[in-house]
């Protein structure tokens, strides 16, 4: 084969790469709309995008009903009776479009997490590309705290250990706080321009952030991360 051919072969081969990559957007958008008015095929949906989460998300499981998150979370609340006076972070209601268990005595010991996602996810998000960057931006940056411990400065890491150092109210909101931040800094990486939803998203890390503030800490590690939590947004 010619250099020139070699060229043009090369061209033709990133181009159909990128046409494929095209209509695959476009088969999942008409997925996603097709998905949100036919309910039996949400899971199937939610398996075709799996990929675009990150590596600590393990499955990607539609709970109309809540039935099967509420026994997750009854296995969660359980274990933690071994764990005395330190009471769940877990907040698993109804109304909620997306959930992820952080059980402390999993937590930055490199354990993938299911994401359940409820049927209200489909009914908020009219837009497939909202949808998918609050599902793998919001509730994939749980996952990936979950996974790995967060890192907050030099010198400063929530791991196995130092959790159990922070109330559940503290971690909740460090977590939620990290989350909405990145959401919206993906969204913006990523040219979302729906404003309301821009708004929204950092409306309510703020939000989040307020509440933080108005924690107690209990010891210097624990004021350290709420002091360094305030700071999101900011960068």
């Amino acid at each position: 084969m010619t250099k020139m051919r070699f060229i043009k072969f090369f061209i033709l081969k990133k181009f159909k790469n990128t046409l494929n990559k095209i209509i695959k957007i476009m088969e999942n958008s008409e997925f996603f709309n097709m998905a949100r008015k036919d309910n039996s095929l949400r899971q199937d949906y939610l398996d075709t995008i799996l990929n675009l989460c990150p590596i600590s998300v393990s499955e990607l499981v539609y709970d109309p009903d809540f039935e099967k998150a509420k026994r997750s979370i009854e296995d969660v609340n359980n274990k933690l009776s071994e764990y005395g006076n330190y009471k769940s972070s877990t907040q698993g209601v109804p109304s909620c479009y997306f959930l992820v268990l952080t059980p402390p005595y999993l937590f930055a010991r490199n354990e993938q997490s299911k994401v359940f996602v409820f049927g209200s996810a489909f009914q908020k998000f009219g837009i497939e590309e909202l949808f998918t960057n609050a599902l793998t931006n919001h509730e994939g940056m749980h996952a990936t705290d979950q996974m790995n411990g967060i890192k907050l400065e030099e010198g400063l890491e929530i791991n196995s250990e130092g959790i159990f150092l922070l109330s559940a109210k503290t971690m909740r909101q460090v977590m939620e706080i990290r989350a909405y931040n990145n959401e919206l800094k993906m969204a913006r990486q990523k040219r979302i321009n729906n404003q309301m939803y821009l708004d929204y998203t950092g409306l309510c890390r703020d939000l989040e952030k307020d509440i933080i503030k108005s924690i107690e800490p209990k010891n210097n590690f624990e004021r350290k991360v709420i002091n360094f939590s305030l700071l999101y947004g900011h960068e």
